[in-house]
């Protein structure tokens, strides 16, 4: 039987797979390190499904890095490397190389799904972690491990094109000892997970890439509708406060959402060059298509530079949004130090989550709000009333607001008696007749303080009181006498802290602790 020649049969190409494999299997390594030595560990969605990738990804670069060693040494093709192994080891090579790359195929996807979930339906991570993760994870695991070992039986002989086992080696004739079975199993295999996959990510991407520029239009619409020059300007001012605070947060919301975008799509972009040479390559030897020896060549060669660096691509992207979230607390900070942060200290990072507002919600809140401002402003200049000073922010009533939440801040429908201010307190604390217990409440008990305002059936704010401070019954007292924002107040109230009142006015980069719902951990 003759053996036909490949470009895979070079030292060259060999030595190159070696490397790469390599390469990505530290990668990897690092990733897993990172993780396992930060203050969220293992407990956020992403950091599971990363390490998922990374575990499996080590699997298959091993498999490459050991390229013709663990080979029988009888084998038949002529690898200008050596082979020390057995119908064992080429067995545990092939087999550990399939089932690494059937983890890989599906966690990639589960990242994209979840993706899809956070960024495209704005589902919180607890229904992710319910409804999406721990499903898909164990249908994963089941699927992953018992499809390779069903799908190809009597794995033994890896060929030089695909890195596959086969019950005989390529290429096989009609006779009594040629059974094709495995090859036709691993092809039924190989398109269907690759069009699966390819299907999947496309689908991500164009989803999660169309929601963002949807989300920027609308952003762009509501800024339009404040600067809106048809009502008196202090009319005018009345709804620009009223909308300021909220387009602030969008702002900040769609800032976050783009670097989450932008992370997914790369993630998606580095499977694809990882798979996109060796899915060509299959094409040309499965069906009539032909390509000239040299663009094979070069194929096989962008095959074995990229097939095997899907780790390589991962610490990149991961590394680089790390970094990323690092500068957002520090614009300052150079970035070979906060490399050095990310790679040798991560226990330091800053694991708080990026806030990630629903969108969609908010949104409809402002066009609500700013709807409503402009009734009452139209009512008061028909009845004929002064509009200016405190009196005029603070005759709106009976402003419900629906279905409009940021993180865990409720505007539920039975909302009656707003009283927005004016001053300190932003719009947002206007807008927010039930500020449960997710942010004041629970921050005033962890405290161990009892808030000597009331909180009525609607947790009503009187502006008197609270315009400018909030008083506990212990006599500590935090202050708004600057003016802080909505966002940089409230995270005043939710840290748990006992003594005092606290200091951190930074507004750049808001951070609400008690925060988790629609929250992303880069």
């Amino acid at each position: 039987m003759e053996i036909p020649t490949s470009f895979y049969y070079e030292k060259s190409v060999i030595i190159t797979g070696m490397v790469t494999g390599s390469l990505s299997c530290l990668s990897s390594f690092i990733i897993l390190s990172i993780i396992f030595r930060s203050t969220t560990q293992l407990r956020s969605v992403y950091h599971r499904i990363i390490t998922w990738i990374s575990v499996a990804d080590i699997c298959t670069s091993v498999s490459l890095a050991l390229a013709t060693l663990p080979m029988p040494k009888d084998q038949p093709y002529p690898f200008q490397m050596p082979s020390y192994g057995n119908i064992t080891t080429c067995k545990a090579q092939g087999l550990t190389y399939f089932i690494g790359n059937c983890f890989v195929f599906w966690f990639n996807g589960l990242l994209n799904i979840y993706y899809l979930c956070s960024l495209g339906f704005s589902l919180n991570e607890r229904k992710i972690v319910n409804f999406v993760e721990i499903p898909l994870t164990i249908i994963g695991i089941v699927c992953c491990t018992a499809f390779p070992m069903i799908v190809l039986p009597a794995t033994v002989n890896p060929g030089p094109l695909n890195i596959h086992c086969a019950s005989y080696e390529p290429p096989c004739e009609d006779g009594e000892e040629c059974n094709q079975d495995g090859k036709m199993n691993f092809i039924i295999s190989y398109t269907s997970t690759l069009a699966l996959g390819f299907t999947t990510l496309m689908v991500c991407m164009s989803f999660i890439t169309f929601k963002f520029y949807s989300n920027q239009r609308k952003l762009k619409k509501v800024e339009e509708k404040s600067k809106s020059e048809d009502q008196p300007v202090s009319d005018q001012q009345v709804i620009d406060l009223q909308a300021e605070e909220l387009i602030e947060t969008l702002k900040y919301s769609q800032k976050t959402a783009r670097i989450i975008t932008i992370q997914a799509l790369m993630y998606i972009l580095s499977f694809n060059c990882v798979w996109i040479f060796g899915f060509m390559e299959f094409l040309l030897a499965e069906t009539s298509l032909d390509g000239s020896r040299s663009f094979r060549d070069d194929l096989a060669l962008l095959r074995m530079v990229f097939q095997p660096s899907q780790g390589t691509f991962n610490v990149l992207i991961f590394v680089y949004h790390k970094i990323h979230a690092l500068r957002q607390s520090d614009e300052d900070m150079p970035y070979f130090e906060a490399l050095c942060i990310v790679l040798f200290r991560p226990d330091l990072l800053d694991e708080t989550p990026q806030i990630i507002s629903n969108f969609n919600l908010v949104m409809e809140d402002v066009y609500t709000e700013s709807k409503r401002w402009m009734m009452d402003v139209e009512l008061r200049r028909m009845a004929r009333k002064p509009s200016s000073g405190a009196e005029d922010v603070t005759s709106c009533q009976d402003m419900d607001v629906k279905n409009a939440s940021i993180g865990r801040i409720s505007l539920n429908d039975n909302s009656s008696s707003i009283q927005p201010s004016h001053r300190g307190l932003s719009s947002l604390v206007g807008f927010s007749s039930n500020l449960q217990s997710e942010v004041s409440h629970n921050a005033d008990v962890d405290r161990g303080h009892t808030p000597s305002v009331t909180d009525s059936a609607h947790n009503s704010f009187d502006n008197v009181e609270l315009d400018n401070d909030i008083s506990y019954a212990n006599e500590t007292r935090i202050s708004n006498d600057d003016n802080l924002s909505f966002k940089t107040f409230f995270s005043k109230l939710s840290r748990k802290k006992t003594d005092g009142a606290v200091e951190n006015r930074n507004t750049s980069a808001p951070k609400l602790d008690n925060f988790e719902d629609h929250s992303f951990d880069l």
